[in-house]
């Protein structure tokens, strides 16, 4: 059948005859000629086999969880096109390429729909070929007011109209957003173990510290028969509640600065803490009581100092210390529990946002280390008078980061040759 050509004032253009109703212009189906007083004879007739769906591929924009790059290539057909049209359905499938269905397509750029990846005229020298194609990103930078929620079904479709202006089936692709514990696209998932440079206990009650730098005793602690029993034992601890109501500071100088400065961004940072399995009198960390004996309130701090003050010091951190979270700790005697810790509190570590350089804790029933707490929780640390005891825990920051390369593969629980950073002695830990 042959093809109609329109003058536009110009030349002639090969094109689709439209009819003019009240609603507008609609493409015509056919076209017929009658000479005189001769029967209407069929002259032109307009293809109406849709051309065949677009090709989409659909992948995530690296080092996000909810941004996608689409691309678009036209299909290998004899047709050309003057559109393809994408659109972008929230747990749900759009329902055509110019339905009004509540997945998105009138987001503007220019005046232009971010869903018309590709836009042409009706004449052919001026259309789309195939094999042609387009890649945007959703949501795009001007679209600020979409943000795809995590952990959830995205559903896109694609269509292209040939220049006889037949949509052609739905190209679809179904992705899902990531969830907020998932890895940005591209990047892993790694957990560096940090060790402290010291860990000091301060007594309020006697203002001065019993702990220092974990080698330096102002009072022997082994004749306050604080003693210790299982496998953790004989090893560092930090007391809590009772008379006394000690404070513990553990520096980590800027190791912590380090790993998070490696990191694209932070999932988090988890305090390892282990509960001494003690069994003696009932004032010295029970395992019964009036009230759950497994359970402690712990005030943590952020420290703004790389070390304490000297040994035999009479001033505490009090003035050191930046913010305060009050986290609730569930841990039964001689357990291992990784205590997370609020952002609150970790991010004093990113540069820009504070000068934290350790951590400080006490047990915690108002804004004092309290005397009044019945099960006086006390935890171990990884060392024993200078000497690492492998298998524990106590005291060790766990970082938890994106990236895309671990410089301290050895920090990683697990490893053969394990060694926490800031570590110098012997492996394995």
């Amino acid at each position: 059948m042959g093809a109609i050509w329109v003058h536009n004032g110009t030349e002639w253009k090969q094109g689709v005859p439209s009819v003019a109703r009240e609603t507008g212009y609609v493409p015509g189906r056919a076209a017929y000629r009658r000479p005189s007083t001769s029967t209407w004879s069929l002259i032109w007739q307009r293809d109406t086999t849709p051309p065949p769906a677009p090709i989409l591929d659909v992948t995530m924009v690296p080092e996000t969880r909810n941004k996608f790059s689409i691309k678009l290539t036209t299909p290998a057909t004899s047709k050309k096109f003057v559109r393809a049209v994408v659109k972008v359905g929230i747990n749900k499938w759009s329902s055509g390429p110019v339905s009004n269905d509540g997945t998105y397509y009138a987001e503007v750029n220019a005046g232009e729909p971010w869903s018309e990846f590709l836009t042409a005229s009706l004449v052919d020298d001026n259309a789309i070929s195939p094999g042609e194609t387009q890649t945007k990103q959703f949501p795009a930078a001007y679209q600020g007011n979409v943000n795809l929620p995590l952990n959830t079904p995205v559903n896109i479709s694609a269509w292209v109209q040939d220049t006889n202006l037949n949509w052609s089936e739905a190209a679809t692709v179904s992705v899902r957003t990531l969830k907020a514990t998932d890895p940005p696209a591209g990047m892993q998932l790694f957990s560096t173990a940090i060790y402290q440079t010291s860990f000091d206990t301060w007594s309020v009650a006697k203002s001065y510290y019993i702990l220092r730098n974990e080698t330096t005793r102002t009072q022997d602690i082994a004749a306050a028969k604080k003693t210790w029993v299982g496998q953790y034992g004989p090893n560092l601890y930090g007391w809590q509640g009772g008379t006394e109501r000690y404070m513990q500071y553990m520096c980590y100088a800027d190791r912590i600065r380090s790993v998070m400065n490696q990191a694209h961004s932070i999932a988090g940072l988890r305090w390892a803490f282990v509960r001494r399995a003690y069994s003696g009198p009932s004032n010295e960390d029970p395992a019964t009581g009036s009230g759950p004996p497994n359970s402690v309130t712990l005030r943590v701090y952020g420290l703004t100092q790389a070390n304490v003050p000297s040994v035999g010091s009479t001033a505490h951190l009090a003035g050191g210390l930046n913010n305060y979270a009050d986290v609730p700790v569930t841990i039964a005697l001689g357990e291992t529990v990784y205590v997370n810790l609020p952002e609150k509190i970790w991010s004093q570590f990113l540069d820009g946002k504070g000068t934290a350089k350790g951590l400080a804790f006490y047990s915690a029933t108002g804004k004092t280390p309290s005397n009044a707490d019945p099960y006086n929780p006390s935890f171990t640390l990884v060392g024993s008078w200078g000497t690492l005891k492998k298998g524990s825990r106590g005291g060790i920051v766990l970082v938890d980061w994106y990236g895309y390369t671990n410089p301290w593969p050895e920090a990683t629980y697990g490893h053969p040759q394990f060694r926490p950073v800031g570590w110098t002695g012997a492996v394995p830990f």
